[in-house]
């Protein structure tokens, strides 16, 4: 017989023999009962629940660390794909800044000969040129052969408008563009007053107040008082001033140095400055076709 049965036949049959001597019934037979098998069954059960218990929790331990890891992962892919991305985009923008630097001096250089007829424009007087080229003379003549031997000089017989480098705009500083098209509108002057000259072109369709004087002033204010005393006859001598200027601006950008307050206000003023400058010929449909489109520059 199994000893735990044996065991229990003979604690109930000792508890009945107890019960029935002290006049107690069953009941207490029946709590013996219970006492016995009831106690070591809820401990077990107790026991497995928790065992169950436990290695649920383990279970879920395990679960939220291999997510956890899972969102860390995620987490760190996304980090280093936009921290790459910035980077990327970055180096992205920094070469096309690059780029529009690049072609704002290859623009710069593209105008050579222009700032070649200034250096020569330094010793003449423009205005008294053109004055001097207009009429059917004999000194009407020898002023538009100058002009055309200057012009023939620096290869600007047949010269077509450069297109200013829009596109590049957004690349560069104001500072930048700034001194780039204050040193164009000054090239631009010169070459279409010989032009002028070299034509015959009735003067008064030269507009005088095209002249960028207030433009250069702001660009280089430390000449102030050199365009007080010499006007707008002085700005084929300001042509190299100005395009030291662009170039100290363009290695500024190239070097990371950024336009401080003072800098920008400037750079903006020359810029407004030049969209109020009026048209280089009030009745531009009065000039001669074949010079027409060469007067008329975009760069101003």
């Amino acid at each position: 017989m199994n000893p735990t049965l044996a065991q229990f036949l003979e604690h109930t049959i000792a508890l009945l023999l107890a019960a029935v001597a002290a006049g107690g019934g069953f009941a207490l037979v029946a709590a013996a009962i219970v006492k016995f098998f009831g106690e070591p069954w809820l401990k077990s059960r107790f026991d497995r629940s928790l065992a169950q218990f436990n290695s649920e929790l383990r279970q879920g331990e395990d679960r939220l660390k291999a997510t956890l890891k899972a969102s860390d992962d995620r987490e760190a892919a996304l980090r280093s794909a936009l921290l790459n991305g910035i980077a990327g985009g970055s180096l992205e923008l920094d070469k096309r800044r690059l780029d529009a630097l690049e072609k704002i001096w290859s623009a710069a250089v593209e105008r050579r000969s222009m700032h070649l007829l200034a250096k020569f424009a330094e010793s003449i007087d423009l205005e008294a040129l053109m004055k001097g080229a207009h009429g059917r003379g004999q000194e009407a003549e020898g002023c538009r052969q100058m002009a055309e031997a200057l012009l023939k000089t620096c290869n600007l017989l047949d010269h077509k408008p450069h297109e200013r480098p829009l596109l590049v705009q957004p690349f560069v500083s104001e500072s930048v563009w700034a001194a780039y098209s204050a040193y164009s509108s000054v090239l631009i002057s010169v070459f279409a007053k010989m032009q002028t000259a070299r034509f015959g072109i009735d003067p008064d369709l030269y507009n005088l107040e095209s002249d960028p004087v207030e433009i250069v002033r702001l660009a280089l204010p430390s000449f102030s008082k050199f365009i007080d005393e010499h006007g707008r006859g002085g700005l084929p001598y300001l042509v190299e001033p100005l395009e030291q200027n662009l170039l100290a601006e363009i290695r500024a950008q190239v070097r990371g140095v950024s336009d401080d307050d003072a800098s920008i206000a400037r750079a903006r003023s020359i810029l407004e400055a030049l969209q109020r400058l009026p048209p280089l010929s009030a009745k531009p449909s009065e000039l001669p076709a074949e010079i027409r489109g060469s007067l008329i520059d975009p760069s101003n």
